[in-house]
């Protein structure tokens, strides 16, 4: 996740220099990009714990262990199923609840206090509002 951050650091940092963005507003930026990027990550990182468990208990000969004990191996994988679906409900939920507020509030810092673009209109709940300049 700290490569990840690194990275939008690295993209994001030519646009607040050009634009003489505040370090305030490019801490806010990346607080609201932080759920977005954990979002992410969480799959890969799910995928990867499972992977070095299985890998674990089979380099300490644990898998076989359990197995000659009378272990099935759906009740070894279990727990990882387990984690799996918890895992994914968290990311449906956050998907739903978190990930679109922090993802406006990023845009918002980005496009409107960084590089001072001017609004075009926004979209409220089936009204739409267009501001132009009058020529």
């Amino acid at each position: 996740m700290v490569l990840f951050l690194i990275g939008e650091f690295i993209e994001r940092l030519d646009d607040i220099i050009e634009h003489h963005g505040e370090a305030s507003m490019a801490i806010r930026y990346f607080l609201f990009k932080l759920p977005w990027i954990a979002w992410q990550m969480a799959p890969l990182a799910a995928l990867m714990g499972g992977i070095l468990t299985i890998g674990s208990l089979i380099r300490y000969n644990e898998l076989s262990a359990m197995l000659s004990s009378g272990f099935s191996l759906l009740q070894i994988a279990l727990p990882l199923y387990g984690a799996a679906i918890i895992i994914s409900g968290m990311l449906f939920i956050m998907q739903e609840t978190i990930l679109p507020y922090s993802n406006y509030k990023s845009k918002f810092i980005l496009e409107y206090e960084i590089k001072k673009q001017q609004r075009g209109g926004f979209y409220n709940g089936g009204q739409i509002w267009l501001h132009q300049k009058d020529d």
